[in-house]
């Protein structure tokens, strides 16, 4: 009933139906934010907070995970990232599977309890095994990265696989790249232009993002630069910060049938690498090394290439070596 009242859906027995099929459909993992949005909240959210909260005492594992949504949010009630985690963590000792999802994001950013990223992996694990796919693709990246367990391509690429035919876009996308790379999985760039696609129609920005990087490149598609910029341009209308850095490429070298504009690129690039995307500190770096866009400076440029190279940027390391700039890791 209190997923009803917060989205304006009623609290009769039929629309009550509705609430509690409404919550299954949050719980099911098609989109990793489960709290209704805010404009769809509007009929009386206090009142489903406090339904919320009645029930999450008397042990109701759907009704503390939406209200830890709440306080993760600050929707209805302060922001309190702590009481969330207490919330994610009572739902989740019930098997909870997006609370145990969420609870591993706790563990695995610190936010509302020590950071543990072996107790978050621990989490994911058990909301994976109830065929969550946000988690899968959660432990995919982990044993992608090495986060908390041995680093290993093919158990990521395995764990994306079946978030993928769980029909979840991100894990469309996470595979997708797996093959276009030859991480964990034989090389097939046509394989990955096919997954991003999909996932891309499904709304996914870094599949949008991909894709048009495949455009771009030729990889696994004929080269279309004007089919690049548009998928770039659609990632980054969905707020894509990669796709950000890559149209500023656009702009820099006037590709998908565009004239070159160095200082819109420029403004891109500084947008992105703000927002700590390594690609466009590198860019930026280039920009003031070559003055494209801005005036010529040489000290900008090493200051932007070692802030880059800090941050893992291979370009920027090489970059650095060319400075000879010493790091300090």
């Amino acid at each position: 009933v209190g997923v009803g009242v917060g989205v304006g859906i009623g609290v009769g027995v039929g629309e009550a139906k509705d609430g509690v099929q409404l919550q299954q459909q949050l719980d099911a993992g098609g989109n990793d934010s489960a709290m209704p949005t805010s404009d769809c909240i509007e009929k009386d959210l206090p009142r489903a907070v406090a339904l919320w909260k009645v029930a999450s005492n008397h042990g109701h594992a759907p009704s503390q995970f939406m209200l830890a949504e709440c306080f993760k949010g600050g929707v209805g009630v302060r922001r309190d990232m702590y009481r969330a985690a207490q919330l994610y963590q009572l739902a989740a000792d019930q098997d909870h599977r997006a609370a145990q999802f969420r609870l591993g994001n706790c563990f695995r950013y610190g936010a509302g309890v020590v950071g543990n990223m072996s107790t978050a992996v621990k989490w994911y694990q058990k909301s994976a095994s109830q065929r969550y796919p946000p988690a899968q693709c959660a432990i995919g990246v982990c044993y992608q990265k090495g986060f908390g367990v041995p680093h290993n391509p093919t158990c990521a690429a395995m764990y994306f696989h079946v978030a993928a035919m769980l029909n979840h876009p991100q894990g469309m996308n996470n595979l997708g790249h797996c093959y276009l790379v030859g991480n964990g999985v034989v090389m097939d760039q046509k394989r990955a232009c096919e997954l991003f696609l999909k996932a891309s129609r499904m709304g996914c920005r870094d599949a949008m993002n991909n894709l048009g990087r495949c455009y771009l490149h030729g990889d696994g598609v004929e080269k279309n630069e004007a089919k690049a910029f548009l998928c770039l341009k659609e990632a980054y209308n969905l707020g894509s910060v990669s796709a950000m850095n890559n149209i500023g490429c656009c702009f820099a070298k006037g590709i998908g049938g565009h004239e070159p504009r160095p200082r819109l690129a420029v403004t891109l690039f500084q947008k992105a690498a703000s927002q700590g995307n390594t690609c466009a500190t590198a860019n930026l770096a280039c920009c003031y090394s070559a003055g494209i866009g801005v005036p010529r400076d040489r000290k900008q440029a090493a200051q932007l290439y070692y802030k880059a190279a800090q941050q893992g940027n291979k370009f920027a390391l090489d970059q650095c070596v060319r400075f000879r700039l010493s790091l300090a890791f």
